[in-house]
């Protein structure tokens, strides 16, 4: 499990967060993590480095026994805003989360945000939850092709983020991990050429230095997601503002999500 205190946030340098959607099966489970662990023993990782998996809750537990004390975190996809056990059918709480050892979770990723139409409310309110549980918030931004084509894409994500730095005290919002994902390269083979990346990464920012000031905005992490894969990666860790990458298919094959761990590293350190 994570902790704050020993690893703020804020020192991690390269963020690599595999995030497996709606996938898995016991048996394909197996024979990922069999490869996995494999590949990882004879890895060289950072010790700034962040490498997690983010996969479906019924798989948790066939997971957290295997990759404690290894170099690759335990995440979920989803979490309840609500804090207390009670009448919530259907919710995972920060604290059945915390049982499995998860380090992190996604939070209003586009595809939650779409289907089940999350409020910015409960948004900010799975932060405030996942933080006061020691669980690192990756919180999910961006706008659609519509978004984009009309000239609104800066509007859209900026007014997302605003909702956060709105809600949340500074104190948290330095331990919040940010995810620039434009809906049009979710699982569609496109991705934004790097530069655009690196634009919208400092409009971001900028959200921040209104609320934390410049230093402390620049700390705060942000990832880019969107077809990111082994072949495209280094381009995008390359950009000054791009801190890592939140992976979707390419994380379900063992070996392509080793090579993109790997060049993350080796590019973040050379950068």
């Amino acid at each position: 499990m994570f902790d704050f205190i020993k690893n703020p946030v804020s020192q991690i340098d390269t963020w690599i967060i595999g995030n497996w959607k709606m996938n898995g099966s016991l048996l394909f489970n197996e024979d990922y993590l069999e490869e996995l662990l494999a590949k990882i023993e004879v890895m060289k990782f950072d010790p700034s480095s962040f490498c997690g998996l983010a996969i479906p809750n019924v798989y948790l537990f066939q997971f957290s026994n295997r990759l404690l004390d290894r170099n690759i975190h335990l995440g979920a996809q989803e979490i309840s805003s609500e804090d207390e056990d009670g009448p919530f059918t259907g919710d995972i709480s920060a604290k059945m989360i915390n049982e499995f050892d998860c380090s992190f979770v996604v939070i209003g990723h586009s595809e939650r945000r779409n289907k089940y139409k999350e409020s910015e409310i409960d948004l900010v309110n799975k932060a405030k939850v996942s933080l006061k549980n020691n669980i690192i918030p990756i919180i999910c931004v961006g706008e659609s092709v519509k978004d984009r084509d009309q000239g609104n894409a800066n509007i859209v994500v900026r007014t997302q983020v605003k909702q956060f730095t709105m809600g949340l005290k500074s104190e948290d919002l330095s331990n919040c991990v940010f995810a620039y994902e434009p809906l049009w390269a979710i699982g569609t083979g496109k991705s934004a050429e790097p530069e655009d990346a690196e634009t919208m990464h400092r409009i971001i920012r900028s959200e921040f230095s209104e609320v934390l000031g410049v230093d402390p905005a620049e700390k705060i992490k942000i990832l880019y997601g969107g077809s990111v894969k082994s072949s495209n990666v280094e381009q995008y860790f390359l950009q000054p503002g791009v801190d890592g990458a939140l992976v979707g298919g390419a994380s379900l094959n063992a070996s392509e999500f080793c090579k993109i761990i790997d060049k993350s590293i080796r590019t973040t350190q050379n950068k």
